[in-house]
């Protein structure tokens, strides 16, 4: 039976929209320099259909200037609409990680004067230490992802208590919102880096109506871009799969396919490897599985119990998309339940893409490689 909304404590985050640091490849954390630039403030706008229809009680929104600017849109197309505006509150609680000593920096440039902190914040970036204050040898250190989880467990001891039964919507960062997932969900902080979370993307998880209980997850990441599959962070390389469970395709999304062999999307799933994934070039290839699969893989990938593969609600007119960026390599989740209003009424047999095309042979599986970035 469905739950009535005062039953379900909703939290609705979403991130800004894109900065100047952002655009500059800037590392920002809790830096306040950074505005949005007119994509941003584009595409803040833009988020509010895929926010869905229903009325917000409370718009909480971190106090940096990127998130709040990113609020401002949104509020302006509310009134547009006529609707009630929610209150809009500042909360600290959702401000970004903090890494003083990187913030302003271009990611190069961190890459090269700080080259271990930097490959172990690629790798682990729950493992990362950097000082408290001055960088100087001997100086306290701290794990800023370990910090933000902190930070985050007391801002859902804050939903509990203050928001009960609430639709609350949550405009904040990539990081936080990547660790307020995991917090709710009871993730381990090794999967921290394993979500992505674009400009304006929307995550939502509903809880019980005190706001206790187990997470449920019902998307990650989707954006406002419904043509689109969510861009590609890191080297454009490996393996793009686009999972859906009702039999739909992604348009100029072909089949992955493996003549011949029994290697499937299963084995990706079960970690074994296809071949694919060690592309030198982005391929993109999409698979229809079973809902409990999808589910079971979710709640894997998220380092969770079997038993918490409920908690995952993939739509069947809606898509997950995986990033394999090597074998051996855990995949980024790159979106749930994105592009609901895209996908084709029934299912269809591969087809040329309208996109440039290039057929490509990879080890056992040979698979259409599209230009969608």
């Amino acid at each position: 039976m469905t739950r009535s909304r005062r039953d379900v404590t909703a939290l609705v985050m979403v991130r800004h929209g894109q900065s100047t640091f952002n655009a500059a490849r800037r590392f920002q954390g809790c830096s306040d320099q950074a505005e949005l630039t007119p994509l941003g403030r584009a595409t803040a706008a833009a988020c509010l259909p895929t926010l869905r229809s229903h009325p917000f009680d409370v718009i909480l929104v971190s106090p940096l200037q990127r998130a709040r600017q990113t609020a401002d849109e949104i509020v302006r197309v509310i009134r547009g609409t006529a609707a009630a505006v929610p209150p809009v509150l500042v909360e600290p609680l959702l401000r970004e990680i903090d890494i003083p000593q990187w913030e302003g920096l271009e990611f190069t440039a961190i890459r090269t004067l700080f080259p271990e902190q930097f490959r172990c914040w690629e790798a682990s970036p729950h493992l990362l230490e950097v000082p408290v204050g001055p960088n100087v040898a001997g100086s306290e250190t701290v794990r800023p992802v370990g910090r933000l989880f902190e930070q985050c467990r007391s801002f859902l001891r804050s939903l509990q208590e203050r928001y009960a039964g609430q639709r609350v919507l949550a405009v904040t960062h990539a990081g936080t919102i990547r660790a307020l997932t995991a917090t709710a969900l009871g993730s381990p902080q090794d999967r921290f880096g394993l979500l992505q979370q674009s400009n304006g993307g929307v995550s939502a998880l509903h809880f019980g109506a005190r706001g206790r209980g187990p997470a449920e997850v019902r998307c990650l990441n989707r954006t406002s871009d419904a043509t689109g599959l969510p861009k590609v962070k890191g080297a454009r390389r490996g393996l793009r799969l686009v999972l859906n469970t009702g039999g739909r395709e992604w348009p100029n999304v072909p089949p992955l396919v493996v003549p011949g062999s029994a290697v499937s999307v299963e084995h990706l799933l079960r970690g074994s490897g296809t071949g694919v994934e060690e592309s030198e070039e982005l391929v993109t290839a999409g698979a229809s599985i079973r809902e409990e699969q999808l589910r079971e893989f979710l709640s894997g990938l998220f380092g969770l119990a079997p038993d918490a593969a409920a908690r995952f609600h993939p739509d069947p007119g809606a898509f997950t998309v995986l990033h394999y960026a090597g074998s051996g390599k855990l995949p980024v989740l790159q979106a749930m339940n994105a592009g609901r209003r895209v996908w084709n009424s029934a299912p269809r047999t591969a087809r040329t893409p309208t996109a440039r095309r290039e057929r490509t042979t990879l080890g056992l599986a040979s698979v259409v490689q599209t230009s969608q970035a």
